[in-house]
């Protein structure tokens, strides 16, 4: 039996336990539609506390970006603490949730800053499994980029100038 088959067996049984004790018809839709490459996303902690894992992507101004392997109720301010939380570049007005494992693609656009202002947990969506994570860097960021970008010019032409021109 190849892995894929494995895993996707082992994820198929999960749901249908999970299904047990809630909506199984959903459940197995969402599977059917996913397929197996969905079920591959999911792993299974033997640890002291049995539970099912997913795997996430965090990209951007996070101190420790990367893919995370984090339990299946791993909401996003969640996620971006085990990733060290945002630099100081972060841009939290427009934190980005990338989901593909969906008919339909979806871009979820999450403001951490109105979270942290609000207190509104509602505010703040749970991580599926594949989803990358997306923390941009601030507007001063960029432009100190590239001012830093235009002096490393200039000082440049600078050098030609004093070498040959001179």
């Amino acid at each position: 039996m190849s892995r894929l088959h494995f895993w996707g067996l082992i994820s198929f049984v999960i749901i249908l336990v999970i299904g047990a004790f809630g909506d199984l018809s959903q459940a197995l839709a969402e599977e059917k539609e996913a397929g197996w490459a969905r079920a591959s996303k999911y792993r299974i902690s033997l640890g002291t506390e049995d539970e099912l894992l997913i795997e996430v992507n965090v990209w951007g101004q996070v101190v420790k970006p990367g893919q995370y392997v984090v339990p299946s109720t791993t909401d996003l301010v969640t996620l971006l603490s085990y990733a060290g939380g945002p630099t100081e570049n972060a841009n939290l007005n427009d934190v980005r949730i990338v989901r593909v494992g969906q008919k339909n693609p979806q871009i979820i656009s999450v403001s951490i800053k109105k979270y942290m202002e609000t207190g509104d947990a509602a505010l703040i969506p749970t991580v599926n499994p594949g989803d990358t994570v997306v923390v941009p860097a601030s507007v001063f960021h960029m432009f100190s980029r590239f001012v830093n970008f235009v002096s490393q010019v200039a000082i440049i032409a600078n050098v030609y100038y004093l070498l040959f021109k001179r």
